[in-house]
């Protein structure tokens, strides 16, 4: 059985805090795209990183994949087929391409049973996690080989970490699992201290979280069916912009997302 969630590793946010309003730099969403690939095939991963209000501080990142059953990577040769990436200065929405290498067949048994393989990312505020320098060097690969180490390397504040499944696999095209489509109509503007709808539609079976650098988003998550939904986003006293993120995950590894920056007058 192949485990899809997304784990998060860094930045949670407080006991007690509302879970929508990031308090930190926060790794709020990893999409892999197809999530299931064959050896050969080009895979792109997107991420999607928040801060609190206020000025975006410079951010840097780091990737990789392996094969991992909770504690390690159990295929060391993952890393060498898929090598680290380190990207530097990155937007909040970030993108990238991996080719899953011809030689990953070996990964998989006779009978072509699917694999899954996390791809970890990790983002740091510019300048507080050497390991980057360290990978970017060709040392420090065997950190890797424990994400939870990679996390007691780097601070707490300043860095996020969140997983990805990307599953390996030689399924015809058409039998393949695909990321969600959904739609998020999230207005532009809104007033000071006020609200506005955020309206969600076009899935089936997954469910939505909202976060907000400011405010609050009610509810923060939601199971969703056939049926629009509707969000409350309250927003801050004091003008200004306020970034709004949507993902949706339906609950098998799949994922997408909608982003906004909403002016409050």
């Amino acid at each position: 059985m192949i485990w899809w969630l997304l784990p998060v590793f860094a930045a949670c946010a407080p006991v007690g805090t509302d879970p929508s309003l990031i308090p930190n730099l926060r790794l709020a969403q990893v999409q892999v795209d197809p999530p299931e690939a064959m050896p050969g095939e080009d895979v792109d991963i997107t991420a999607e990183w928040m801060h609190p209000r206020g000025a975006a501080p410079s951010v840097d990142l780091l990737s990789w994949a392996c094969a991992w059953d909770g504690e390690t990577c159990t295929r060391p040769e993952v890393l060498e087929l898929v090598p680290p990436v380190v990207l530097r200065d990155v937007p909040p929405t970030v993108d990238w391409r991996v080719t899953v290498p011809l030689e990953a067949r070996d990964l998989l048994d006779d009978a072509g049973t699917p694999v899954g393989l996390f791809s970890f990312t990790l983002v740091c505020e510019q300048g507080l996690c050497p390991i980057l320098d360290d990978i970017e060097d060709g040392v420090g690969w065997e950190l890797l080989a424990r994400p939870e180490d990679v996390v007691r390397a780097v601070p707490l504040e300043g860095t996020s970490m969140a997983s990805r499944v990307m599953v390996l696999s030689l399924r015809d095209p058409e039998a393949r699992r695909l990321n969600p489509d959904f739609e998020a109509v999230i207005p532009a503007e809104g007033p000071a201290g006020g609200t506005v709808a955020v309206r969600v539609e076009g899935a089936v079976s997954a469910v939505a979280y909202g976060y907000t650098s400011a405010g609050s988003v009610e509810p923060w998550a939601e199971q969703l069916g056939p049926d629009p939904f509707t969000f409350t986003l309250h927003l801050p006293d004091t003008p200004g912009p306020v970034d709004v993120l949507f993902v949706l995950e339906d609950m098998l590894g799949g994922s997408r997302s909608v982003r906004q920056t909403i002016q409050v007058r």
